[in-house]
């Protein structure tokens, strides 16, 4: 897994989604996505094709967060949790 650091705070137009690349696999990586509800920040973790960004598996949802950067940290838990258990 590579390392990221994300400052999000400052980003006006939602949806945001954010790639990541996955170690020992050319088809496939990581996405999260980070939208909002005006309340609060949402992020959606899946892994997608690298051709046409379709879904091949969904992985998570993370609801009722602060800010986006905390939605992001709280979306790469949950993909690094996957990819290490996979």
């Amino acid at each position: 897994m590579y390392l990221f650091f994300m400052n999000l705070n400052n980003l006006c137009e939602f949806p945001h989604e954010v790639f990541i690349p996955l170690e020992n696999n050319v088809y496939l990586e990581g996405r999260i996505t980070i939208n909002t509800n005006k309340e609060f920040f949402v992020s959606e973790v899946d892994i997608v094709f690298k051709e046409s960004r379709k879904i091949w598996k969904h992985i998570g949802l993370i609801l009722d967060k602060e800010n986006p950067t905390e939605a992001f940290d709280a979306g790469m838990i949950i993909l690094s949790n996957f990819v290490a258990g996979s």
